[in-house]
């Protein structure tokens, strides 16, 4: 367990800081420098090759998390392992390169009138799918290697800085629009980049070792895990862009631009759990591997308790300071303040089901992330055909909300009634009633007339309130081990 609180603390620590720099760009600088049609331009170039990337992985990355634990040996280049996830990468791309060619008369023709900056741009997301595509194979081999942070590093943190650069850029007028998203794009690009370098001087970059024989019965496996995973990651992934594509579809590109800005703030809520989930998932894998369910269930626990209380605290932090944030948005965002309340409990609700997804991928049951994720993905579109009409953008984070509630409740009783692990108990209940509480108390503290000291004094409030109340009753033996940490260091 040490590994995860080691490598969870330092990602934390770099997410946390590009959480600082991803607000400072996309919650400042975009709204006020970029038009809602730019902004809604970034939002579906990164919503399409997230997609597109997550497709032409064709479920590989599930199977590195899953077999790689029987082909480990740095002395003997992992017998190959890389050239697998890497060949089949490059085959999916190609794939996705056919069905962009086939398809791009359609696209190009139902956009043209409504959002003819995407169709100018269209293009961008042949080098970003690839850029993403390749970025998620290194970064899980780079996670079942026990080094998790890297990747952290290179995108929350690396990448949020040229993103920052690009952007300061423009503002200085030194480069024009196009030439921005030039930058932009580059910036999503370099990590994949800088990831392969990093490899190679480690002695990790294993693409000359030839992959060893697999024996009939693993390939049969592996074969589905990467179906299934297929599936369960791409319809994972089009739940987490689809509301962007629908609101773009049904409404217009300048509402996707205000989704997008508003959302991200929601959004912030679960940043903190990609930290834990990306080491554990590599733990729990070995965990199955060697039937030691002691340790998959602490750690099942633990996510589920201290990522409920970070959830409730960034939650709270952003819900009790939500006309504080409209104070710094321009007028025409404040369509989109329901959108943060709903993106961000749904955001919670992926915070609350802990290292769930884990758990089923990395069992025999894997094909049910599957199921249940196919399943997310029609409820989801259902939801945003049903309430987009009616509530607008408002709408699409409704369904959202109501989608990942029912997808982790599946989850949750999946292994429940399989694995009989229970994560909650009372100290779940406590800190939702401390939650509500701090909400109460909080909410009738009067506005401070200057909206950047009232930002300080309300989120500190919060904090010391909250976060005291969770030690002074014992609810989470790693936060208060954090808590004493820092006391000490402040002393």
């Amino acid at each position: 367990m040490g590994i995860i609180r080691q490598q969870s603390i330092r990602s934390t620590i770099y997410t946390f800081i590009g959480v600082v720099l991803g607000f400072i760009t996309t919650g400042l600088l975009f709204p006020k420098f970029l038009s809602t049609d730019q902004n809604g331009l970034l939002r579906l170039l990164v919503s399409f090759s997230t997609l597109f990337a997550q497709f032409s992985g064709l479920g590989i990355n599930h199977v590195t998390v899953k077999y790689f634990p029987y082909f480990r040996n740095k002395e003997k280049g992992h017998s190959g392992f890389l050239r697998l996830p890497l060949m089949i990468s490059l085959l999916g791309y190609l794939l996705f390169l056919i069905l962009f060619y086939v398809f791009k008369p359609f696209i190009l023709q139902s956009n043209i009138d409504d959002s003819p900056l995407f169709v100018q741009y269209i293009y961008y997301i042949l080098p970003l799918t690839l850029g993403m595509l390749f970025f998620n194979s290194l970064d899980t081999y780079y996670r079942v290697l026990y080094q998790s942070t890297r990747g952290t590093f290179l995108r929350e943190f690396l990448q949020r800085i040229l993103i920052f650069g690009s952007i300061a850029l423009l503002i200085l007028n030194l480069v024009d629009f196009q030439l921005f998203v030039v930058l932009y794009c580059s910036a999503l690009i370099a990590p994949t980049l800088f990831m392969i370098a990093s490899l190679i001087m480690e002695g990790q970059f294993f693409v000359t070792k030839p992959l060893k024989t697999i024996e009939k019965p693993m390939r049969s496996e592996m074969a589905k895990v990467s179906f299934f995973g297929l599936i369960a990651g791409f319809s994972t992934i089009a739940v987490m862009n689809i509301d962007s594509i629908m609101v773009h579809r049904m409404t217009n590109i300048s509402l996707t631009g205000i989704y997008a800005i508003t959302s991200y703030f929601g959004v912030l809520v679960a940043i903190p759990s990609r930290s834990l989930l990306r080491i554990s998932s590599t733990l729990i894998s070995d965990g199955f591997k060697s039937n030691d369910f002691e340790t998959i269930y602490s750690i099942y626990y633990k996510s589920c308790l201290n990522q409920l209380i970070i959830g409730i605290l960034l939650f709270l932090g952003i819900w009790l300071n939500i006309d504080n944030i409209f104070q710094v948005l321009p007028s025409t965002y404040q369509e989109g303040k329901y959108v943060i309340f709903f993106i961000g409990l749904a955001s919670l609700t992926v915070m609350v089901g802990g290292t769930n997804g884990s758990i089923i991928a990395n069992s025999k049951y894997f094909s049910f992330n599957a199921y249940f994720a196919f399943a997310l993905i029609v409820l989801t579109i259902i939801t945003n055909l049903i309430f987009i009409p009616i509530f607008g953008i408002t709408g699409a984070a409704m369904a959202s909300l109501i989608s990942m509630l029912l997808f982790n409740i599946l989850r949750y009783a999946l292994i429940l009634i399989k694995f009989k692990l229970q994560p909650y108990n009372r100290n779940h209940l406590w800190v939702i009633l401390v939650g509500f509480a701090v909400y109460f108390v909080v909410g009738f503290m009067p506005e401070i007339y200057n909206y950047i000291v009232d930002i300080i004094l309300r989120s500190l409030l919060i904090t010391i309130l909250f976060l005291g109340s969770i030690f002074f009753l014992n609810i989470s033996e790693d936060i208060n081990d954090l808590i004493k940490k820092y006391l000490r260091i402040l002393r």
